[in-house]
This record gives structure tokens, sequence and C-alpha cells, in this order.
């Protein structure tokens, strides 16, 4: 199951009708079901984090691809509504990734000297939380919007079955980071 062995799982996030800044830094990047959905969030270190839920788990490519095309022609609304919650768990990742297509190749230095790199490790610490994944605060003029119809339904953005996280810099394409939580007590 996901919270394993009877683990008591720590959530954050934002209750129905919060009046809270954070709300307006959640993007929506698209929704088709409560099991079929991903968003993105900013957090203050300059990191986009976009977690996934998709009905049928692939490699993480495969989901990559899926949510950049289901996002860029989702229709829906962007942004979380004050009826909907979001419900994400603590992460706490300490891992390294290795770059073994980088190892043993040679490289001049600045001064023209012959460099080998025999081992490439990224250390990642990544912490997410209220505080640690906080979104980042901006500020904004925003324009006036239309009322929304009451009938529109309330979006489930619960993450509290297995679901995928992608760890992008701010501004770039690709992420240098993805993980699958399938079992949550390794991660808290």
């Amino acid at each position: 199951s996901f919270a394993g062995k009877g683990t008591d799982t720590k959530y954050f996030g934002l209750n129905a009708n919060t009046n809270s800044g954070a709300r307006s830094q959640v993007q929506v990047l698209y929704y088709n079901n409560e099991n079929d959905k991903a968003i993105s969030l900013k957090t203050k270190q300059g990191e986009e984090v976009i977690i996934a839920m998709t009905n049928k788990m692939k490699n993480f490519t495969q989901i990559y691809d899926k949510i950049t095309t289901e996002s860029q022609n989702f229709k829906g609304n962007k942004e979380l509504r004050d009826a909907e919650e979001l419900k994400i768990p603590n992460l706490n990742i300490e891992t390294e990734k290795e770059f073994t297509d980088l190892e043993n190749k040679k490289f001049e230095d600045a001064n023209g000297s012959e460099l080998q790199l025999n081992k490439v490790v990224q250390a990642i610490n990544f912490t997410l939380d209220k505080t640690g994944g906080q979104v980042v605060s901006e500020t904004g003029i925003e324009a006036e919007r239309n009322a929304e119809p009451v009938q529109e339904e309330i979006r489930n953005f619960s993450f509290d079955k297995e679901f995928v996280v992608f760890i992008r810099e701010e501004g770039k394409t690709l992420p240098y980071f993805a993980l699958n939580v399938s079992d949550i007590e390794d991660f808290q």
C-alpha cells in the first residue's frame, strides 16, 4: 500500500477556501480525472517541482512527454480554485546520481592541461514540505476574471497514491531529477 507498514503519512497543502497567496502559485498543468493529473510548484530555491499521477505508469520519458503534451493542450482552469484542496505528502529525498557517460572522458582545463574525469556524481538533497518546498512569493497585477460557472466540477488534487515527481531548474525544458513514489514510507 502507498503508506507502507502503517506509516502515519504527513501531508501539506491547501484546504478548500483557505485564503492563501500560495494558492495562486500552484499551476495546474492538466487534469483529466483524480487519477490522471499534474501540477507545478515553484520552490524558494528556484526549482520547479512537477507532481503527476497517471493511470498507466510507464517510464519517466513517456510520463514527462505526456505531461508536456497534455499541459500544452489543456483547456481547463490552470488555477487552483477556492473550493479545491491540494494534498501532497512531505518528501525527503537524499540521493546521488552518477553520470557514467562522462566517466573516463578527457578534457582540457583553462591552461590547456589534459584532465580525465574518473567519476561524476550529482548529490541531490531535496525536501518538499510546507517550509522547504514553499512556493515562491510573486507579486503581479491580476486582471479581473468573469465568475466561474457554478456547475464546474471540484477537482481532486490529492497525491495520496502512487505518483511521479520531476524537478527542473526554473526556465529549463528538461528535468534533472525524476522519482516514482509508490511507498511513501521510503521518503518521509
